[in-house]
């Protein structure tokens, strides 16, 4: 008798072991970031189907490296709300100081079905503009008055859009140096 209450002691124990450690595990998985390619630039857009072809970004941390200098990416709007959109972390392989931007378009199509893009004025903290300037911090270190007034170059520029569900964002950007190297910057969308 007193081997057959240990072994259900012993049962008891194990069960609950195994059904109550699950609720103490406390491991956070870390958010993934996404990463795209673009090298739809304009001079690409001039063949009307290209426009269908303009990678994508989703909610969440993206890193885009553009392979051409204006290559787009776009955004489409799962709902009808105010997106905020955070862009930082600039960079060029060939270059140690960075500096450009990044604007924001709206696909826009004629009755005569030719589409191109139209320019998207987003809310940021300096007012409305359709254009973020962005720079590295090796940049702003060597042009410390760019960094001071509000309009100019930032490490990171955070933006804010409303858009209606299945409505899209362009966005694409130029960073100085050659045309044809290529950039890479975050994006954050919440």
């Amino acid at each position: 008798m007193k081997l057959l209450k240990k072994c259900i002691v012993a049962l008891l124990v194990v069960t609950s072991v195994f059904c109550v450690a699950p609720m103490f595990n406390n491991t956070v998985e870390a958010a993934s970031t996404k990463k795209v390619s673009t090298k739809y630039n304009y001079s690409k857009l001039s063949n009307q189907k290209n426009y269908d072809k303009i990678p994508s970004v989703k909610k969440g941390k993206t890193i885009v490296t553009m392979k051409k200098s204006n290559a787009y990416v776009k955004f489409t709007a799962t709902k009808t709300k105010n997106y905020k959109i955070k862009i930082s972390n600039v960079k060029k392989p060939s270059a140690k100081s960075v500096n450009g931007y990044i604007s924001f378009y709206t696909l826009n199509t004629s009755s005569y079905g030719y589409k191109s893009l139209k320019s998207k004025k987003v809310k940021t903290y300096g007012g409305k503009t359709d254009t973020l300037k962005l720079a590295n911090k090796n940049f702003l270190n060597g042009w410390k008055n760019y960094g001071k007034k509000k309009t100019w170059y930032k490490k990171d520029r955070t933006a804010e859009v409303k858009l209606k569900k299945g409505q899209s964002i362009y966005f694409g950007g130029y960073f100085a140096g050659s045309s044809s190297e290529k950039a890479t910057y975050t994006v954050e969308i919440k």
